[in-house]
């Protein structure tokens, strides 16, 4: 399918930077079931070019994709990141029609930091925030008990250790946020990553499971967390997944017979 690509749009001016968005949009006469995505980097790196064959290939697949930069650790603590990406899912129903974007079939896609990120957003739902249709997290921290009481790994980001500042912790973690009305997640983590254990997105994949919201866990085998990241089966998982949620069938077309998600731990739950 064909596609445009708008680069460098400014969707938030704060503490003087002017955040930037990529829109990468399938050809046609939309409205298009619509995806904000998060690129990952632990909150202190990367941006929205690490995700363009990610961002290119969902445009590709008939939806219409803002992929957004954020600020980053160390000058902006926790708190800034989330806003932003809250921010972000707010401009685009605000300017869904010019960019053809339905706004009763948004989602979000993020890896890693990006994941954990739009896995608070979404379960810390906000009266304004879009209602959301899907939420696909990758390689996503989503507890930090992984992290050791005193390790200052985080201190850049979360103000302190597990230990110091515990209620920051608390209160930046997706978990403690789990609940009966969430929107169908999508989570996909490689089973030999080293840098974010699968235990961490299971951990809210499993809760989420519990309060029986429908949830698939896509485990990707022998590929640590830079590999899952580029892995094109578990980019067709995402897909299919992404199919199953926001598109009906007339919309689906010759897709049709992929919009039931493999593999898929809890179908109909």
């Amino acid at each position: 399918a064909k596609t445009k690509t708008t680069w460098n749009l400014t969707y938030r001016e704060v503490a003087n930077k002017k955040l930037k968005a990529d829109v990468f949009q399938p050809v046609g006469d939309g409205p298009f079931p619509s995806v904000l995505m998060v690129h990952g980097g632990a909150w202190a790196a990367g941006s929205k070019w690490d995700v363009i064959m990610h961002g290119r290939a969902l445009a590709r697949a008939g939806y219409v994709v803002l992929s957004i930069n954020y600020r980053l650790a160390p000058k902006f603590k926790m708190a800034a990141q989330v806003d932003d990406v809250r921010f972000a899912a707010r401009w685009m129903v605000d300017n869904a029609e010019e960019w053809k974007i339905d706004t009763s079939r948004i989602a979000f896609w993020g890896y890693s930091a990006g994941g954990h990120l739009v896995s608070q957003v979404a379960l810390q739902s906000e009266p304004e925030d879009p209602s959301l249709r899907a939420v696909v997290a990758g390689g996503a921290p989503c507890d930090f008990n992984f992290i050791p009481m005193r390790s200052k790994a985080l201190n850049f980001v979360l103000e302190g250790t597990r230990e110091s500042n515990p209620k920051n912790y608390e209160r930046f973690t997706p978990l403690n946020y789990a609940r009966k009305d969430a929107p169908p997640f999508f989570f996909f983590h490689g089973d030999k990553d080293l840098l974010v254990p699968q235990q961490s997105s299971k951990s809210l994949y499993e809760k989420l499971k519990e309060l029986e919201v429908q949830v698939d866990y896509y485990s990707v085998a022998n590929k640590g967390h830079m590999m899952t990241f580029l892995d094109s089966k578990a980019q067709g998982q995402v897909i299919a997944f992404l199919d199953s949620q926001l598109k009906d069938n007339k919309d689906s077309g010759k897709n049709g017979a992929t919009s039931k998600t493999p593999n898929s731990s809890s179908e109909g739950s």
